[in-house]
């Protein structure tokens, strides 16, 4: 018998990272998604990525981390496709 299988995205909530630091904000325009940079990390080195969608704050996607050291890299990236810090 053929079970689908659940979901497992949309699990986590944006207010999960209460405690963490807001380091940038992107939106494109039209766009259902924000991406949101944060850190827990006292140093600031490591900064999580995370697609937010944004009428519910659910979380869509964890991108993984970059380095405080690559942000602006990828700062100039998101620019090139759209994205708009806001």
């Amino acid at each position: 018998m053929y079970t689908q299988k659940k979901s497992t995205t949309h699990k986590k909530n944006i207010d999960n990272y209460k405690n963490y630091k807001v380091i940038k904000t992107w939106e494109k325009p039209r766009s259902p998604i924000r991406r949101v940079w944060l850190t827990n990390d006292p140093d600031e080195w490591l900064i999580d990525v995370l697609h937010v969608l944004k009428k519910s704050g659910k979380i869509r996607e964890s991108e993984g981390w970059i380095t405080a050291k690559e942000m602006d890299n990828w700062a100039h990236w998101y620019k090139s496709l759209g994205w708009k810090e806001v």
